[in-house]
């Protein structure tokens, strides 16, 4: 019996292939474009005035251990977000994050990634209902991407970009110090 116990102690971590967190399963690692494989680095849940509004999951090529090594990490990336909340309209969406786009990056940075970012919130049309998957993903060659249940609402060649939206959690004013610790792994 201690042999059976020993042997599931120690296969268990083979078998675990997703983590769960609010009922939404995020794989442990995905592939992002043709022989790129990011694996998830961590998982959070978004609140706002005590309500769970979405969960996300953050998908790197190898490990990074602070923000700031998530930001300068090179190559695939992907924060994946599905949505708990009932509904948020698109503008409440887009508000949400021009907040945290300019609270986490430089004037600079914005006035040179300015026509990037009007798309960006142009592309957002409708509103996130319960359920909806949103994925913001960076390929090797530096193309950010923004898909919504699967349909392609944007596409970017810019190195630069990927990095404004991502710095959103993973500048110094994340939405919340926690959920930026949770989505790192740490």
């Amino acid at each position: 019996m201690k042999k059976y116990v020993l042997f599931l102690l120690l296969a268990l971590p083979a078998f675990v292939q997703a983590r769960v967190i609010a009922n939404i399963e995020f794989p442990e690692k995905i592939v992002i474009e043709v022989g790129k494989e990011v694996h998830l680095q961590g998982v959070a849940i978004r609140k706002k005035v005590f309500t769970d509004v979405y969960a996300a999951g953050f998908y790197v090529n190898g490990k990074v251990s602070t923000a700031h090594e998530a930001l300068e990490s090179h190559g695939p990336k992907e924060m994946r977000i599905v949505f708990i909340y009932k509904s948020i309209s698109s503008q409440k969406f887009i508000k949400g994050w021009k907040e945290g786009i300019e609270k986490n990056n430089s004037k600079t940075e914005l006035v040179g990634q300015a026509d990037n970012i009007g798309l960006f919130y142009k592309s957002i049309k409708d509103d996130m209902l319960a359920g909806d998957k949103l994925v913001i993903q960076q390929s090797k060659s530096g193309k950010t991407k923004l898909i919504k249940n699967s349909q392609l609402l944007l596409s970017i060649e810019d190195k630069g970009f990927y990095n404004i939206l991502l710095s959103a959690w993973m500048g110094d004013s994340p939405p919340s110090g926690s959920f930026q610790k949770s989505i790192l792994g740490a």
